[in-house]
């Protein structure tokens, strides 16, 4: 057995380096596809919470007439036709991060629509947070004022939201990518 300890390591580390360099050609490969999807997806999220509609053979054309791109310090800010501003967010949610689009009214403090693009959060619970039902809770709400999150069913302050039944500590994580994240973009764009 000793004898043929160093062909088995030999066999290993060949197969090992085959597959290895397998890998890094497909992540050469497919790279720009994935980036290309991507960016696509964005776009897609960002006519979305603009409520533009699209076909998907259109949507890089129909993007670039309604939606301008602008760079202030290291974060991209799109401004629509209509002058609503658009930016990615991102921050802690309860089991991992959560990430997305916002559209703000031209006033660049109410919120016009949201977009979840990834999340970490329990499916059926706090998944919830992705769903139109609680998302259209927030339009109109302002980013710059705090958004609060209340038990369900007792939202009266014109920026309280009722929190996801079972999943109030995932409402409350959300609630402080709004009043970090989203709110310190907003000032940023505003104060530009």
């Amino acid at each position: 057995m000793k004898d043929k300890l160093p062909v088995l390591i030999l066999f290993i580390v060949l197969l090992g380096s085959f597959f290895t360099g397998v890998m890094i050609l497909l992540d050469h490969h497919t790279a720009p596809m994935i980036e290309k999807i991507e960016r696509v997806n964005l776009k897609k999220s960002v006519m979305d919470v603009l409520d533009i509609p699209y076909a998907e053979k259109d949507i890089e054309k129909l993007f670039e007439e309604a939606v301008t791109a602008r760079n202030i310090g290291n974060q991209v800010f799109y401004v629509s036709d209509t002058g609503n501003v658009i930016f990615p967010f991102e921050g802690p949610g309860l089991w991992g991060s959560i990430s997305g689009i916002v559209a703000l009214e031209p006033d660049g403090d109410t919120i016009k629509g949201i977009n979840i693009l990834h999340h970490e959060e329990t499916p059926g619970l706090g998944g919830r947070i992705e769903e139109p039902g609680f998302l259209n809770t927030l339009k109109g709400k302002k980013v710059l004022s705090e958004i609060k999150i209340v038990p369900a069913g007792k939202s009266k302050g014109a920026n309280a939201v009722d929190a996801i039944t079972a999943a109030t500590l995932t409402s409350k994580a959300f609630a402080e990518i709004l009043n970090n994240d989203v709110s310190d973009k907003a000032a940023l764009y505003k104060n530009r």
